[in-house]
């Protein structure tokens, strides 16, 4: 497959990932505006409590990924600050239960209704801040008075806490203790209703009597409902004595933090692709690729003959074997060739089988040489042997020079000559 045919694929791929931008912008790209994330330095965010619990000495984490993936082996509690609606489904409500009763903790603070109160059979609604004026003349003969929707938009005032108390009940619905938090300042802004109220282990009440907040044994674990985010938000964490409220639920524990609920989904390339019902695109571009492959090695059309090739001429061979002895690294494979052509000859000449060595040589051949052939067979064997071990490039052109040198010779006195013809 040809190199542009690669490009040709890249760039589909990378004008799907800019349109998949584009149509699907990353959710991270404005969270830190978004409510209840512990990026965001906004009022309603969560970054002040971010970074006050590593200060107290104890892990804070986030967690971007569905509840049914919540690790299990995690010693910190999954607390979810005002969750969108509508990230959490009835299977998510039904992980995040099941991650409670096999031993883990919950806080799940929020001003809604979702699938997670539904489950908990509890009602988040809003609290009742409607008051008249002290000059109105109903309030004054003492009758109760009938507001409507304008007239109570204008009136409403959200009540401020500053107290509550933590009642404790036990199995058969009994109070057993009571505590109360003093020197707290946040509004009023829902209440916690519900069938569910009835099964709570403990509930937050107001000196007013409203329910903002409880706490559900599940399994082997608990889960907390809170309906005032404020006191965990930038905006009231750190007024008045609110981080009671927190402490109180936490516990001194490492917190595992959802980001999931704000849109954040940590995933794959894969998944960030073709995840979320766009698999389909990713059979189109698999058949379009198939397609393209098939296209570009396929030829349609009338039957063509071969090309004729260009004739070759006997110097191309010549220049290739020269080509071939001028490397370094057949150096030795042409004092090879050299060394055996030389052997072959001096062994025809005396009558003594081509295999022989030159040990063998230097004790039949070597004393029946003419003078001229035997000086240079002499500086051959002297060579050979000073540089046989020897794998230096100098080393390889002395023998080379020698063995040259010897074969020039043999060629001078003539390979068809016998012994006793020089003689």
């Amino acid at each position: 497959m040809k190199t542009r045919s690669w490009w040709l694929i890249f760039l589909a791929l990378a004008v799907y990932a800019v349109v998949l931008y584009i149509v699907h912008p990353n959710p991270q790209a404005n969270i830190d505006v978004t409510p209840g994330s512990s990026v965001s330095a906004e009022p309603m965010g969560d970054l002040a409590f971010a970074r006050l619990w590593p200060r107290l000495g104890l892990s804070f984490q986030t967690f971007a990924q569905v509840p049914g993936l919540l690790p299990l082996d995690t010693k910190s509690v999954y607390v979810s600050v005002e969750p969108q609606s509508s990230r959490y489904d009835a299977g998510d409500a039904r992980d995040l239960l099941s991650f409670v009763a096999k031993g883990h903790e919950v806080v799940w603070v929020t001003s809604q209704n979702d699938a997670i109160t539904k489950a908990l059979q509890v009602t988040i609604a809003p609290a009742n801040h409607i008051s008249l004026p002290a000059n109105s003349a109903n309030a004054a003969n003492g009758a109760n008075p009938v507001v409507g929707a304008s007239q109570a938009s204008k009136t409403s005032k959200p009540t401020t806490v500053r107290k509550v108390e933590l009642v404790e009940t036990n199995s058969t619905s009994r109070v057993s203790a009571r505590t109360t938090l003093t020197g707290l300042n946040f509004p009023l802004s829902a209440e916690l209703t519900g069938a569910g109220l009835k099964s709570a282990a403990e509930r937050v009440v107001t000196t007013g009597g409203t329910t903002v907040g409880a706490s559900f044994v599940h399994g082997k674990g608990k889960i907390v409902v809170w309906t005032v985010p404020t006191v965990f938000e930038n905006q009231g964490i750190g007024t008045a004595n609110n981080l009671q409220i927190p402490w109180h639920f936490l516990q001194k524990q490492n917190i595992l933090w959802d980001e999931y609920g704000h849109g954040v989904v940590d995933q794959g390339l894969f998944q960030t692709l073709f995840g979320n019902g766009r698999e389909g695109t990713l059979l189109l571009l698999l058949a379009a690729g198939v397609a393209y492959l098939f296209a570009s090695n396929t030829r349609f059309g009338v039957i063509r003959g071969a090309p004729d090739e260009r004739p070759r001429v006997d110097v191309e061979l010549v220049h290739a074997l020269a080509g071939h002895f001028m490397r370094r690294s057949l150096g030795d494979t042409r004092e090879q060739l050299l060394d055996a052509a030389v052997r072959r000859r001096l062994s025809k000449m005396y009558g003594v089988p081509g295999t022989a060595s030159w040990d063998v040589l230097d004790t039949v051949v070597l004393p029946g040489l003419p003078r001229r052939l035997g000086q240079a067979y002499a500086r051959w064997r002297t060579v050979d042997n000073q540089d046989n071990r020897t794998l230096s490039r100098s080393a390889r052109k002395r023998r080379l020079t020698a063995l040259q040198s010897l074969m020039n010779d043999l060629d001078a006195t003539g390979a068809s000559r016998s012994p006793e013809a020089d003689e």
